[in-house]
């Protein structure tokens, strides 16, 4: 059988059930990117995450090659190149990885497979994490994370693909879409130049996903429980691990299992009385550290239960706010996203974000917070604007965390984050607010406290009063959820939506787990 493998975001070799699915039935394939017109100019591939893209294709290209197997990559429309691969390749099956996104790849997904349908190909396509298709409710959900989470993690050793030859003719053939590729490369050079791309991001490789997980797994991790929220701290302490998930670069089940791996060899060393505080104090973060893998695929599984999330609330109560408009907008808006809003904090965040593609999850949750309550901008400009931003951007989690800080799924409680007691709490030196706002570095903390009383020279006055004006967009909220008509929506969102948290998911026993292939490890790290 003639196979296409098409990678989407899981540039990994290692734990990825498809290339699996492939060796244990010997099935010659040829993997490929594409890097589609409909998506290429959208807020979903910005600059920055193009100049990813090309990073972790080009890691995992060199890694493939390990295997004697090359990466196609071409450029242009999914059906097109699907066509003439048809003609030239004649190709019996097409496999991916379940792609959980928004409502435009997932009406091209439908797309694919009635052409699929169409031309006698068997279409496959494998879930990469405990993220279900189709599931209506959420009762049922445990049972498919604990289903994936103690499934075994899987190795390759040797790949069936087309000779070179082959391969080159197949190239041949495809002028058009390689040509496309080519152009496209040119620009992405240049904006990555433009923008200082490569001084900003760590690699998103799947080699260096592997190097992060060990460093803060063996070392990093045992300050993670109460690092994690300051905008100084949570770089250093936090797992950097967002953007490897969001890629693909390595699996969330990987992780899970060597995480329970090292916190088993501290409970060993605890029973022993070897270093007990410290082995505490991490298996605390390791726990915590678990639980927040958990919650990556509950707020996953809400934007594939609902593809439209980007455009419409979950809650139907919220959908009729009145948002601020024209100019006024433009001109908050802009302040946000450039940092000079005269809210030091959210500047710094916001400037961070720019420079660097990060910024911690407390602090996204602050801005959009700020935005939404302070400055009444429609949490869908919020959403659209900050998602080019990441570096890590991830479609389920990016917007349903603007949804819920922005408060219209309407089943939690209302997150209105004072950037003032923020920065007291998580900056009280302002050392992230002066390394980020260059126009403040002069000045003291005490002077960078008292920013609402006395002015800090070139630096903005705010250009709202935070607390009249969160004020009237809290009562706004608040008057929707006492209303009759969300007791009835919040049922039906809570029945569809709502968490079903899993009772200390760490101590579950990793049943039919396998030991990790030495060979394949020492490939990728070569």
């Amino acid at each position: 059988m003639k196979t296409l493998y098409w990678h989407k975001r899981d540039f990994r070799l290692i734990d990825n059930d498809v290339l699996h699915k492939l060796e244990d039935n010997s099935t010659e394939f040829i993997p490929f990117y594409i890097w589609e017109d409909f998506l290429i100019n959208t807020y979903q591939m910005s600059g920055m995450h193009k100049h990813v893209a090309l990073q972790v294709i080009t890691s995992t290209r060199e890694h493939y090659k390990k295997y004697d197997v090359q990466l196609l990559e071409v450029a242009g429309d999914i059906i097109s190149f699907l066509k003439v691969m048809k003609e030239i390749y004649n190709f019996d099956a097409l496999y991916s990885h379940m792609e959980h996104g928004t409502t435009d790849t997932y009406e091209r997904d439908r797309e694919v497979n009635k052409w699929c349908d169409a031309n006698n190909v068997k279409r496959t396509q494998l879930a990469p994490s405990s993220v279900v298709r189709g599931l209506e409710m959420r009762k049922h959900r445990e049972k498919y994370w604990h289903k994936y989470i103690n499934s075994a993690t899987n190795t390759i050793n040797k790949l069936v693909t087309v000779s070179n030859n082959e391969y080159k003719n197949i190239e041949n053939n495809l002028t058009p879409f390689i040509l496309a590729k080519e152009n496209l490369y040119k620009n992405i050079s240049k904006s990555s130049s433009e923008n200082n791309f490569d001084n900003m991001l760590a690699p998103v490789t799947e080699k260096n996903a592997h190097l992060t997980l060990r460093d803060f797994l063996k070392v990093r991790s045992l300050k993670y429980r109460g690092s994690i929220s300051s905008p100084n701290t949570a770089l250093i302490y936090g797992s950097r691990l967002s953007a490897h998930l969001a890629w693909g670069t390595i699996s969330l089940r990987y992780i899970y299992r060597e995480t329970n791996k090292i916190m088993a060899e501290l409970k060993r060393s605890i029973d022993l009385g070897i270093n007990t505080q410290s082995d505490k104090r991490q298996v605390q973060s390791l726990r915590g550290f678990l639980s927040r893998l958990h919650w990556r695929d509950h707020f996953i599984q809400r934007l594939e239960t609902n593809s439209s999330m980007p455009w419409r609330a979950l809650n139907p109560v919220f959908e009729n706010i009145e948002y601020v408009q024209g100019k006024e907008k433009e001109k908050r808006l802009t302040a946000w996203l450039t940092g000079t809003t005269g809210e030091p904090l959210v500047d710094a965040c916001m400037r961070c974000l720019r420079q660097t593609g990060f910024v911690n999850f407390r602090m996204r949750a602050m801005c959009v917070s700020y935005a939404y309550y302070a400055l009444h901008i429609d949490w869908r400009d919020i959403g659209f604007t900050l998602g080019p931003m990441f570096y890590d951007y991830e479609p389920g989690i990016h917007w349903s965390q603007v949804q819920m800080q922005a408060g219209v799924v309407g089943i939690n409680a209302l997150r209105v984050y004072s950037p003032e007691k923020q920065m007291l709490d998580q900056d009280p030196e302002c050392i992230f607010i002066k390394k980020h706002i260059p126009e403040l570095s002069s000045f003291t903390s005490t002077d960078i406290h008292n920013y609402k009383k006395n002015k800090l020279g070139d630096y903005p006055a705010p250009i709202v009063d935070f607390l009249a004006s969160s004020k009237i967009m809290k009562k706004t909220m608040y008057d929707l959820k006492k209303s009759t008509e969300n007791k009835i929506e919040k049922e039906m969102v809570l029945a569809k939506h709502g968490s079903t948290v899993f009772k200390k998911p760490f101590k579950k026993k990793d049943k039919g787990i396998v030991k990790k292939d030495d060979r394949q490890m020492k490939l990728l790290e070569d």
